[in-house]
C-alpha cells in the first residue's frame, strides 16, 4: 500500500523542514522515499545527459584517433558514474530496509528506473543519430 503525505511549515520553521514542505513523502510498506530527490536527481542528470551529449560532438569535431578514443572513454567514465550515483545514493540510504527484506530493493530499482529514465530516453530516442553521423554508437 501506497500512501502520499504533505508536508505543512510555519514561518519559524527550519530549512530542512521547508524542503520537506515541497517534497512529497512516499511510503512503500513502511518506506520512505522523498520525491524531492527525484525532482533534483532527475534535472541534475538530464543536465549531465545533456553536457555528456556536447562533450562527445565537441570531442569528434576537434579531436582523431587515439586522442578521440582517449578523451570519449573519459568522458564516458564520468557519464557512467553520474549514472550509477542516484542508484548508490538510494541503496545506502535505504540500506536498513533492503537487508530486511527483499522486495525493497525492487523498489529501489522501480525508483531508480524512474530517476534515469528521462535522460536515456533523450539520449537514445532523439541524440542517438547524432551521435552515430560523429562516429559514437555505430552499428556494427
Amino acid at each position: 500500500m501506497s500512501n502520499v503525505i504533505f508536508y505543512n511549515i510555519g514561518a519559524n520553521e527550519s530549512l530542512k523542514q521547508y524542503l520537506k514542505y515541497y517534497s512529497v513523502l512516499f511510503t512503500f510498506q513502511g518506506m520512505e522515499i522523498e520525491s524531492l530527490y527525484s525532482l533534483i536527481a532527475m534535472p541534475l542528470l538530464f543536465f549531465v545527459t545533456i553536457l555528456y551529449f556536447a562533450s562527445l560532438l565537441f570531442i569528434a569535431n576537434k579531436f582523431r584517433g587515439i586522442a578521440k578514443t582517449l578523451l570519449s572513454l573519459i568522458s564516458y567514465i564520468v557519464f557512467a558514474l553520474c549514472l550509477i550515483f542516484p542508484l548508490l545514493y538510494l541503496i545506502h540510504a535505504f540500506r536498513e530496509q533492503i537487508n530486511a527484506s527483499a522486495p525493497y530493493i525492487f523498489i529501489i530499482t522501480m525508483v531508480y528506473g524512474i530517476i534515469i529514465f528521462p535522460s536515456l530516453w533523450y539520449l537514445f530516442k532523439y541524440k542517438k543519430k547524432t551521435l552515430q553521423n560523429a562516429g559514437y554508437f555505430l552499428k556494427k
